[in-house]
């Protein structure tokens, strides 16, 4: 009484599979974006440990219920075809398959739409929409309909070269769905211009996204961009109701406070949380014109931020929101506590703005008095201008640099470096002037 009597198999040869059901796997439909005249074929491989004793192609049209069509089989290849539809019809379908002892599998394996998903495209005669491309339909699984398949789509170029070299982000509406990411495209492309863009669709980490792009040109020049729709933290943060529908699309956010500067811990990954009352949600620092804005304490605990703008996005299991640069970033209010604490550790934070023009603050901290002298250098290592250069007290100290030399010249655009150095302290960042 009391012992548990277990039986250990030596290996997989101890085992005996007397029965499973079948094994339904790539599942392609042909064509991928079918317009009104195209009756659909869908093909799967079905295996089986003895035979598949029958395939089912089960299919809705605008959510009515679904219609069963037998599949034929070539070896593991089964198929059926879905008729041709109106222009405008939602098309769902799942596949389903029996063995010869009863045992039956469906792929998706959960169909529901609380807690599944099924495949499914949108009958286009005029090419589709973002949207057509984005929208789940209810579906708990935020994969696309139009996952693995070469899709045309035009939208309006929201970002450029100068916020993320190789990518841009497209929308054709200022409406949620209705934003996507176009990834390593052979061409870089203006803001406020209607392009039409060719690619793959894919998932990245559960991030739809157009990639392999074979085709990209201006439909229309300077259409202008699309203005940034104003939502509530709650809503596009982790689990929120309309975080996956602001995926890819500029969102905007107002009347914030910083309520974690680090929510990975020190130094952290780029990211600070922000909550404008009805929960909180991650900035990431995605964009390579925003890289570092977020991650040396530029924004403080209990900081207050006018508004920021950006993209919604999703990685590392959280939702997030990826400003394009320092103008999407709206004023910041420092909250100053009456009795600081002195700096522990020498700290010479990034610049902000970054890209800047024509000025910038650099904000650093010495732990203990001394003198303390910080530089400018051009690419070319050579001295640009002097900032301070002397005694000063332990704590955190700010400095503005104008975009001038030590002769009062305006330097040019490029990338700069600065230095603080004095007793133990030999620290040094990069920053970009952008005019």
């Amino acid at each position: 009484p009391g012992q548990v009597f277990t039986i250990n198999p030596r290996d997989t040869f101890d085992l005996e599979i007397l029965t499973n059901p079948p094994v339904i796997s790539d599942v392609v439909r042909n064509p991928g974006v079918p317009t009104s005249s195209d009756n659909v074929t869908v093909s799967a491989t079905i295996v089986d440990n003895v035979s598949v004793a029958s395939a089912t192609l089960h299919y809705s049209v605008d959510w009515n219920p679904f219609q069963q069509v037998p599949m034929s089989a070539n070896q593991d290849t089964f198929s059926a075809v879905i008729p041709a539809q109106n222009d405008g019809s939602f098309v769902r379908y799942f596949i389903e398959a029996t063995d010869n002892v009863g045992d039956t599998s469906t792929l998706p394996g959960d169909t529901s739409q609380a807690s599944g998903s099924v495949f499914f495209y949108v009958v286009r005669d005029a090419g589709l929409t973002i949207m057509d491309v984005q929208y789940t339909h209810g579906y708990a699984s935020d994969a696309s309909g139009y996952e693995g398949y070469e899709v045309t789509l035009q939208g309006v170029v929201m970002t450029d070269s100068t916020d993320e070299f190789g990518d841009f982000w497209i929308q054709d509406a200022a409406a949620p769905w209705s934003g996507i990411w176009v990834n390593n495209s052979p061409n870089a492309h203006v803001k406020g211009d209607l392009v039409s863009v060719t690619g793959t669709v894919e998932e990245n980490f559960t991030v739809t996204r157009i990639n392999n792009v074979t085709q990209t040109s201006v439909v229309t020049a300077g259409v202008g961009e699309y203005p940034p729709v104003d939502v509530t933290t709650g809503e596009v943060t982790t689990g929120g109701a309309n975080a996956e529908a602001y995926e890819g699309v500029l969102i905007r956010l107002q009347n914030l406070t910083v309520t974690d500067p680090f929510p990975d811990g020190w130094p952290g990954f780029g990211e600070f949380v922000v909550d404008d009352g009805s929960g909180g949600v991650r900035i990431d620092d995605f964009f390579d014109a925003f890289d570092g804005q977020s991650s040396d304490t530029t924004y403080h605990q209990g900081d207050h931020i006018e508004f920021i703008r950006g993209f919604g996005y999703f990685s590392f299991g959280n939702a997030k929101v990826i400003p394009r640069d320092s103008m999407d970033v709206g004023t910041v209010t420092d909250i100053v506590d009456d009795t600081p604490l002195l700096p522990e550790d020498f700290v010479l934070e990034q610049n902000f703005p970054n890209p800047f023009n024509p000025s910038t603050d650099i904000r650093y901290s010495v732990p203990f008095a001394g003198e303390y002298r910080l530089e400018i250098y051009n690419v070319l290592g050579q001295k640009v201008r002097v900032l301070t250069d002397g005694y000063q007290a332990a704590g955190i100290h700010q400095v503005k640099w104008d975009g001038r030399d030590d002769a009062g010249q305006i330097v040019t655009s490029g990338i700069y470096f600065y230095r603080l150095i004095g007793k133990n302290v030999n620290l040094t960042r990069k920053m970009i002037l952008l005019k």
